[in-house]
């Protein structure tokens, strides 16, 4: 029986530099660079001896781009991009909120669509959708907003929903390095996030995982960028979460220290909340107890009661990284 791949891609350059707490969240790619990074990817793919069978993406267009490229060279075209919600952006405000308290609001498939990404399957039901109903946030849905505590669940579900639906198949993944490193660090099932291989994640980076007879998966590739053109064949603007940069700071400071100003305007006000989350080691998705997890649950549904700015509460982590 042939071995199951799975492949994380990030995408390339894209036109407007992400800045966390200033944006643009959404940028497509760069209209020069960004293709050619991102042609330069989708022929690394197709080369590979066990090239991916589906592609599944994020909504965000730098990720859907990339999938478009991806499938092309894969002699995929119609129906062949499955949009996932499950693997949008992490949802954190440092990440989602404009300067001037604007949320990202992710494109719907029929605006997709329309902007020419003809390759999207209509007919593929997101199976980790982001939750609408603050009052009903299912355990692991994508939800505005995200502790990194969270994020490490929601991609747990996700990950293990799309193996499922991929029934076997080769998987290509284009999403987001909090994302990709997240599902990443599930499928290696290190013992610790010292023993873990996952770390910084340069543009174009591909990573590559096969399925061993014994079901546990093997890294056989991380974050390479051999396929980049140019300087960016040596791995530039990387970016890491902070548990495995940071792993002796706590994902939720003291509230008065992870508040930010922007996180304030957007709110109008900010909130205590009656409890600390867990270290950085000690979330780690193969370290992760029940009540540490419904904690963070209990976090992002209470930051998604209510979505009018003047009556939210929410939080912020503090991040300082560019990418």
């Amino acid at each position: 029986m042939a071995k199951q791949r799975i492949y994380f891609v990030r995408y390339g350059l894209t036109k407007y530099p992400l800045v966390e707490d200033e944006g643009p969240y959404d940028s497509p790619l760069h209209p020069i660079d960004g293709y050619e990074h991102g042609i330069a990817i989708a022929r690394r793919l197709a080369a590979m001896p066990h090239p991916p069978d589906v592609v599944y993406s994020s909504s965000l267009l730098r990720a859907v781009s990339t999938s478009q490229l991806i499938v092309h060279a894969l002699g995929k075209t119609k129906n062949s991009i499955r949009v996932e919600d499950g693997l949008i952006e992490w949802l954190t405000p440092s990440l989602t909120v404009e300067p001037d308290g604007t949320r990202l609001q992710p494109r719907t498939i029929e605006q997709l669509v329309e902007m020419t990404f003809t390759e999207i399957d209509q007919d593929y039901k997101s199976i980790n959708s982001i939750a609408t109903d603050p009052n009903n946030v299912p355990y692991g849905a994508p939800c505005f907003f995200e502790s990194e505590e969270y994020l490490m669940a929601r991609t747990t579900v996700t990950m293990q929903r799309l193996l499922e639906h991929a029934d076997g198949k080769n998987i290509c993944i284009v999403s987001h390095t909090p994302c990709a490193q997240a599902m990443a660090l599930y499928l290696e099932n290190a013992a610790s996030l010292e023993e873990s291989k996952i770390g910084p994640w340069p543009l174009g980076g591909v990573t590559m995982f096969t399925k061993e007879s014994d079901n546990s998966w093997k890294l056989d590739m991380y974050a390479d960028t051999s396929h980049m053109p140019g300087e960016y064949k040596n791995g530039l603007k990387e970016w890491s979460l902070p548990c495995l940069t940071k792993p002796d700071i706590p994902l939720l400071s003291k509230p008065e220290e992870s508040w930010t100003r922007k996180t304030r305007r957007f709110f109008g006000f900010s909130i205590r909340l009656p409890f600390r989350l867990a270290s950085a080691e000690q979330v780690s998705p193969f370290n992760i107890s029940n009540s540490k997890l419904k904690a963070a649950k209990l976090v992002a549904s209470s930051a998604c009661l209510l979505s009018k700015p003047e009556d939210s509460s929410g939080f912020d982590l503090p991040l300082t990284e560019k990418r």
